[in-house]
């Protein structure tokens, strides 16, 4: 039989445990979430600043998280379990240049001596139909827009060349909401190389590297009317979210619609 005072007592050891381990967790370092994530370099940037990366769970994402909008208990639960998450993906990636070649299609980090042949490249309305920012006038306005985009660290640029013809331009995002992961995106080609597989060709390259530095899973995303793009992202296996509100705003002003796109990481 369990007597009142034997429960007071189990309470009381109970409580001293209990105050014991708020003063151990208080004091353990490995309970600080502000601390910078390794990286295994510095990289610098397209303009050669140096940028660093933390591995920061939650916080505001500009990406619906894995593509569908949640909400309520499940998105609760998603939340908790990123805030325990350990992150396996090294960010900012250090990208070998010479891993992203296949023999006909290169990328290379963007610099801005490829702001006049890429914007030759892609001067064209037909390019820009989907895209939720003003067309540039000149090359140094795309310079300029494209290193705006690159200020903060979580984003990797290139351009993508034909041979030696620069041809488009693609990105690689980050978002700390999502810290296993990546996007792939921001991608403009030629209308001359369009059907000529090299967006496809372009985008395998990124995967292969992105999963060979850690990243668990890519999204992809596209305006819902873009159906090349789609079409290209469908090549590489990914599964197909369906389409959801977005928050890009088109130069129309309407509000984007997107089609998003999950690639997982393949099983060795």
């Amino acid at each position: 039989m369990v007597t009142s005072t034997s429960l007071r007592s189990t309470r009381a050891a109970g409580a001293k445990r209990n105050e014991r381990g708020a003063r151990a967790t208080a004091g353990s370092p490995t309970q600080r979430t502000d601390l910078p994530r390794p990286v295994l370099t510095e990289p610098a940037d397209a303009g050669g600043a140096k940028i660093s990366g933390a591995c920061r769970p939650g916080g505001r994402s500009n990406a619906p998280h894995a593509g569908i909008p949640t909400t309520g208990a499940v998105a609760s639960l998603r939340a908790r379990a990123a805030a325990a998450r350990i992150c396996s993906m090294i960010w900012p990636m250090r990208i070998p240049v010479d891993r992203l070649d296949d023999g006909g299609v290169s990328l290379r980090l963007y610099t801005s001596a490829d702001a006049e042949p890429l914007f030759d490249a892609i001067h064209d309305e037909r390019v820009w139909e989907h895209i939720p920012r003003a067309i540039p006038s000149n090359f140094s306005e795309l310079d300029s827009g494209i290193r705006a985009k690159l200020i903060d660290g979580q984003r990797i640029t290139f351009s993508v060349r034909q041979g030696a013809v620069i041809v488009g331009t693609t990105s690689i995002l980050y978002d700390p909401a999502m810290p296993d992961a990546v996007e792939i995106g921001a991608t403009q080609f030629d209308p001359a190389v369009w059907g000529a597989g090299i967006n496809s060709r372009a985008k395998a390259l990124l995967v292969r590297e992105v999963f060979a530095q850690g990243a668990a899973w890519i999204q992809f995303r596209t305006d819902e009317r873009n159906g090349r793009s789609a079409a290209a992202i469908r090549k590489l296996g990914a599964t197909d979210l369906g389409v959801h509100q977005d928050s890009y705003v088109r130069r129309d002003g309407s509000t984007r619609r997107s089609r998003f796109f999950r690639l997982e990481r393949p099983q060795r």
